[in-house]
């Protein structure tokens, strides 16, 4: 898996507008299970529930924008690399806090 910053997406992408919400999510990954490369960059409302959600939906996903999605953790983050096709994976912005590190 790569981490990109700035990732080119193909065509075939999904770009989400940037007041995503998880409720958002949870419509799209239904519809979707087909999809290979999903920005949703700078979606600030996006949390671990989200990444949940694309995890069991979205199995043939091979790139994901995490860029600037404030609201995740570790946790989803753990759930979205376990995606089997995963290639690419862009975070930037995204900080772990202190108590998400390992010790």
């Amino acid at each position: 898996m790569t981490q990109t910053e700035g990732a080119v997406w193909g065509p075939g992408a999904q770009v989400l507008p940037r007041s995503q919400s998880d409720d958002g999510i949870n419509r799209m990954v239904r519809q979707m299970h087909g999809l290979r490369t999903l920005n949703i960059g700078q979606c600030v409302r996006i949390t671990d529930k989200g990444l949940e959600l694309i995890a069991e939906h979205l199995s043939q996903l091979t790139g994901i924008d995490l860029y600037g999605c404030t609201r995740i953790t570790k946790r989803g983050l753990e759930r979205i690399t376990q995606l089997p096709c995963l290639k690419v994976l862009n975070l930037g912005l995204w900080q772990m806090t202190d108590s998400e590190k390992v010790r």
